[in-house]
């Protein structure tokens, strides 16, 4: 079974032909890219701490932390490759977490089944596709662990150490270009030959989810399916969603008062008018996730 491994990618400058980079560390059973070079935008003031700094130049780059398995992924009829992105002030193991837990495996060790895990869960159908008795049936194959690329965020919030996707306070329209130079970049990446036979499935909590909203809404015929855990959704009342292939699904907390109310039924407005859409709301969760969201998107995902 492939670990955890770190990787780096560099977003090239808007007129490079180089391909993006993807350069892995002890790369057991992934494959690597070749190289380009960071790109260079520049970003308006933000405000630390009631100070506003001058603007500078922002050096775009994406890190990510993926486990692939493309040995047993190409001997399985059952091939997700989850892209996580997280949320405000944390980073890549955040979803890593998530991802896990949707998938049944215990979050501590990343192997053993969770025990709180249904009998419909993945990794359940993973273990019962790999006994013998599977191979004299009818039974989906599915591999023994979830295959998943999850990225930081390119912004790092100074001493504290955690990460964003976008500055604080900036324009509706600042926030979609940074989020169009990540899209760009992250489907350059899917292009490789090596995710070819991958379903991609986006998954992102609060600013992570708007990004893959974004993602899908600029890409509509690259995601398979968005699960949008919380976001934020200020100002897309007037964006464009095409009805294409991605399925969709949408959860909230009734009490969940980080994302205004308003925003929160623009999603879903937004994302049901597609026809593709799943909302699940949970009573009394605040800006998070819950036991039960956990197990209704394993459900879902395996619907």
């Amino acid at each position: 079974m492939a670990k955890d491994t770190p990787y780096d990618i560099f977003l090239p400058p808007a007129a490079a032909t180089i391909p993006l980079i993807l350069s892995a560390m002890q790369p057991t059973c992934r494959e690597s890219h070749p190289s380009s070079f960071p790109r260079k935008r520049q970003i308006p003031p933000t405000r630390d701490n009631g100070i506003y700094r001058e603007t500078k130049e922002h050096t775009m780059q994406l890190h990510v932390t993926g486990s692939i398995d493309f040995e047993e992924s190409a001997s399985t009829s059952d091939n997700l490759l989850f892209l996580g992105f997280h949320g405000y002030s944390n980073d890549e193991s955040e979803m890593i977490r998530i991802i896990n837990a949707i998938y049944g495996i215990n979050c501590c060790d990343g192997n053993a089944p969770n025990s709180n895990a249904t009998t419909n869960s993945i990794a359940s159908n993973a273990a019962a596709a790999h006994s013998p008795a599977a191979h004299q049936s009818d039974h989906t194959d599915y591999p023994s662990h979830p295959n998943y690329l999850s990225f930081r965020g390119t912004y790092e919030r100074p001493y504290i150490g955690s990460y964003y996707w976008y500055p604080d306070g900036c324009s509706v329209s600042e926030r979609r270009n940074a989020c169009t130079a990540i899209g760009n970049s992250v489907v350059k990446l899917l292009d490789a030959p090596a995710f070819q036979r991958f379903r991609k499935v986006l998954i992102g909590f609060s600013q992570g989810g708007y990004l893959s909203y974004r993602m899908v809404a600029e890409h509509p015929d690259v995601f398979d399916a968005a699960i949008l855990l919380s976001p934020s959704f200020k100002g897309e009342a007037d964006s464009e969603l095409s009805a294409g292939r991605t399925r969709f699904a949408l959860c909230y907390g009734t009490d969940d008062h980080t994302i205004p109310a308003a925003d929160q039924q623009c999603a879903r407005t937004k994302l049901t008018a597609t026809g593709n859409c799943t909302v699940f709301e949970y009573p009394g969760m605040a800006h998070g996730l819950c036991d039960q969201e956990i197990i209704d998107l394993r459900n879902w995902l395996n619907q």
